[in-house]
């Protein structure tokens, strides 16, 4: 065991040694150590809390399923890859896994039985394998952001680096840190408002794809929102931006952002109006009726899918950007949650004392605030649960709290003492 993990921790430290040669003189490259050790730090207390304090949770039993899988895998390997390319489980295996009715929870324990065959089964080392993947990929993106908008250096690590609820919920084992790292590179290779030194090379485009379509078996409502926004800007930036008024800039992108949605709703019922409403409303009651009073998000009843998602979207929009907060004070954990989300709100006030140095006016801003607007209101409807959501909060919390520290007064005054 002691030469896997020797082994094991000088591929770890030598793939990150080059990775941070390539930011080592940028502005951000006196941060990356500090961050790569609190990412990994959090994936192995995101371990301990599932194993010691909740008893379990889907990342061990991701693990033992894997397991399970890695040994079938030296037995059949013939089998094993026709699993792991096509999900083609055989009868005399199936009744040993978990996860054979959720297609994108059994795809993570596919993608992390190959893991577990490198790793020799050892759970906190596959745990600093997905850390890493998950800081890399936001490191990516943040070097991007750093690198066209200078002034937003201090935020975009505070945000989307060092924010407590993300460096927990969004490392170790888990889809939130294979989205986390997946979704960085593939804004950070796509956004074609960001600096690049160079050509953009081919591949990085056909590997941007394979991630995309990974994504979307992995956490296919997260990236139900994130492809047609990064579609629409591709095609707006290249066909449409040509306007000389920032109003003109951002309709001609809202009326492509549409044709994006209505050309993508044709290729799954789910994703029509009345389809992805019904599933919604379907999705939050479900879980409601099995979530205790105390961590619950209460919605008024409709019986229509379509009116029960309109009415109650601007609670859920307030309830995804602000809560938990001081009236949903609860246990320890939940608590810890509460006390992020009540300092962010105190920034979000200095936000609005300094609205007007706010570069909004950018077209390249506009569809991430739709990206926040819509994933924030409908995550919230759909998993009415605080537990539940701080974790798949990850997914755009982040980007919430960067706007919110963005040019902030009250932030830039804290911070100006940092490097």
């Amino acid at each position: 065991m002691a030469i896997i993990w020797f082994i094991h921790i000088c591929i770890l430290v030598c793939f990150l040694w080059l990775f941070f040669k390539k930011y080592r003189k940028s502005h951000i490259g006196t941060y990356f150590w500090y961050g790569i050790f609190l990412k990994m730090a959090a994936g192995i207390a995101f371990g301990c809390y599932y194993k010691f304090i909740s008893q379990g949770g889907d990342s061990w039993t991701y693990f033992e399923n894997a397991k399970i899988l890695s040994d079938w895998a030296l037995v059949d390997p013939i089998g094993y890859l026709q699993v792991l390319l096509f999900g083609a489980v055989p009868e005399s295996l199936s009744t040993y896994l978990a996860y054979l009715e959720q297609p994108r929870a059994f795809l993570m324990v596919r993608l992390l039985s190959v893991f577990t065959l490198l790793c020799g089964k050892n759970y906190w080392l596959i745990s600093l394998y997905f850390s890493a993947f998950a800081f890399i990929g936001i490191w990516s993106l943040v070097a991007h952001i750093v690198s066209s908008y200078p002034e937003s250096k201090k935020a975009a690590l505070a945000a989307f680096v060092f924010l407590p609820s993300a460096l927990f919920w969004g490392s170790g084992i888990s889809k939130e840190a294979v989205f986390l790292g997946g979704a960085g590179f593939l804004v950070s290779w796509t956004w074609p408002y960001f600096k690049v030194e160079g050509k953009q090379r081919i591949f990085k485009w056909i590997l941007a794809v394979a991630i995309g379509v990974l994504l979307f078996q992995l956490k296919y409502y997260y990236m139900a929102i994130l492809i047609p926004v990064l579609v629409a800007t591709i095609i707006h930036y290249h066909l449409l931006s040509k306007h000389n008024h920032w109003q003109l800039d951002q309709l001609s992108w809202l009326l492509t952002f549409l044709v994006v949605c209505i050309a993508a709703s044709w290729l799954h019922p789910n994703l029509r109006l009345e389809g992805l409403a019904n599933l919604i409303k379907s999705n939050g009651e479900l879980l409601a009726s099995r979530t205790g009073s105390q961590t619950l998000v209460t919605f008024k009843s409709y019986q229509d899918p379509m009116v029960w998602v309109v009415l109650n979207y601007p609670w859920a929009l307030i309830t995804g950007l602000f809560r938990p907060n001081l009236g949903d004070w609860g246990n320890f954990y939940q608590n810890l949650a509460v006390a992020e989300h009540l300092i962010i709100s105190v920034f979000f006030i200095g936000t609005l004392a300094s609205a007007s140095g706010w570069r909004l006016k950018q077209v390249d801003w506009l569809p991430w605030l739709i990206y926040l607007v819509l994933l924030a209101g409908l995550l919230s409807l759909s998993t009415p649960n605080f537990g539940t959501l701080v974790r798949y909060k990850v997914s755009y919390w982040p980007v919430f709290v960067f706007f919110i520290l963005y040019q902030n007064k009250w932030w830039q005054r804290l911070v100006a003492g940092l490097p």
